[in-house]
């Protein structure tokens, strides 16, 4: 299985998911121009990615802020776990990012990510914690492999700032 890396075009995709609370359709695509936190991850509810998502949301304004006046960033969390989860999944932890269900895994193959088994019950599948950086052309500008979480954040908002200072 080949992994989208940095110089990489983002493969697109269609997915169903939640924005704000609300069901939403994503085409990649339609953020052409934007900066675009792409993050995969094991599923809802579990501690790590409770606490990735919180982290995201309490650094939202300081994520955006790394880019204005140019425009935002978009962070698009995807999981194999269904809409009805996500809705619950973002509305305790107040997300203002959406959240998308890849329940068989098509996108997250696109981009090579594995698959990893569940140390609490091996016949559950999840994803690895792989984040992608896409700029405004579309182009994977970083991978991530997020093993902590707080160093993972400010590492996106540095490289944020990075690019915004190239430009």
């Amino acid at each position: 299985m080949l992994q989208l890396q940095s110089g990489d075009q983002a493969s697109p995709f269609h997915l169903e998911g939640v924005e704000l609370g609300k069901r939403k359709l994503v085409n990649l695509d339609e953020y052409i121009g934007q900066y675009v936190i792409l993050l995969f991850y094991p599923r809802n509810f579990t501690v790590m990615c409770t606490t990735q998502h919180c982290k995201l949301r309490d650094h939202y304004e300081s994520i955006q802020s790394a880019v204005k006046p140019l425009g935002r960033v978009v962070i698009i969390g995807i999981s194999p776990d269904l809409i009805s989860s996500h809705l619950i999944f973002s509305r305790k932890n107040r997300l203002p990012h959406i959240l998308l269900s890849d329940p068989d895994g098509v996108v997250a193959r696109r981009y090579g990510i594995k698959s990893v088994s569940d140390s609490d019950n091996d016949s559950v599948a999840m994803l690895q914690r792989i984040t992608y950086l896409i700029n405004p052309s579309g182009m994977i500008i970083h991978r991530y492999e997020v093993t902590n979480i707080e160093e993972h954040i400010t590492q996106l908002e540095q490289d944020l700032r990075t690019e915004m200072s190239r430009n």
